[in-house]
Formats: C-alpha cells, structure tokens, sequence
C-alpha cells in the first residue's frame, strides 16, 4: 500500500518543479527586461547630469529627466541599447547598491568607467542635440 503513496508525492513533486521552472521562465523573459529598461533609464538620466554639469554653458535650471523626456523614440532606444549592452547580473548589482544608498557619483563614475569612449561621446552628442531643446525652469 506504501506504493501508491510515493507515486503520489513524486507526481507533487513533478508538479511543483515544472511551476517553479515556468515561474522561473516568466520572471526572466518577462521582468528582467523591464528591470534592465528602467536601471539603464535611471543610468542614463544620472550621465545626462554628468553631462550638465561638466557643460560650462549648460543652462542653469535644466534637469536630466526634461533631456531626457525630450529625446525622440530611437535617441532613447540609442541611449538604453548603450547601457544595456553592458549590464550583467553583477553590474545591475552594483549600479543598484549605488541608486539604494543615493551615491549618484559614484553611479555615475561607474558608469564613465564601464561605457567605452565611443559610447560615452554618443550619449554626449545626444545630450548637445537636445540641451537646448529644454525649456528652463
């Protein structure tokens, strides 16, 4: 009588790890994406910063975000794709711990320091083609 029992508790079993696999299939095609697109949104709002205020002519009054929000769909796609393209489970780590604990310097200097020089002119010619297209606080 013992038999059906465990036939029983292995068809649990069996049962628990194809939800916990289809769980596990959602969770990384699903919100990983959404994780990765709102971390290098926030990344890229903070280099933005970086580039205002390393801009001697940067117009006092201007925020990241505005640059941000007036970029057009495939500048934005351009900025995300750069960003993107380097996170890692252990850099989404690390730019998390400095967004948690408000060190956007050193989110920043991450950030100079994981972008190529290439990438880091790109997201400055971006910054100069919508800086005065903000209008001022």
């Amino acid at each position: 009588m013992a038999y059906p029992y465990r036939r029983h508790r292995l068809q649990k079993f069996i049962v628990f790890l194809i939800a916990l696999a289809v769980i596990l299939l959602i969770g990384y095609f699903v919100a990983l994406p959404k994780i990765k697109t709102k971390a290098a949104g926030t990344v890229a709002e903070k280099l933005m910063e970086s580039e205002i205020a390393s801009d001697a002519q940067a117009v006092t009054g201007v925020n990241a975000k505005e640059i941000m929000d007036a970029m057009d769909e495939s500048d934005r796609e351009t900025v995300n794709d750069i960003i993107t393209s380097h996170m890692s489970t252990e850099t989404m780590k690390k730019a998390s711990s400095y967004l948690t604990s408000g060190d956007t310097a050193g989110l920043k200097q991450y950030a100079k320091d994981t972008l190529t020089a290439s990438e880091l002119e790109q997201i400055k010619e971006l910054y100069n083609k919508y800086k005065g297209q903000v209008s001022i606080n």
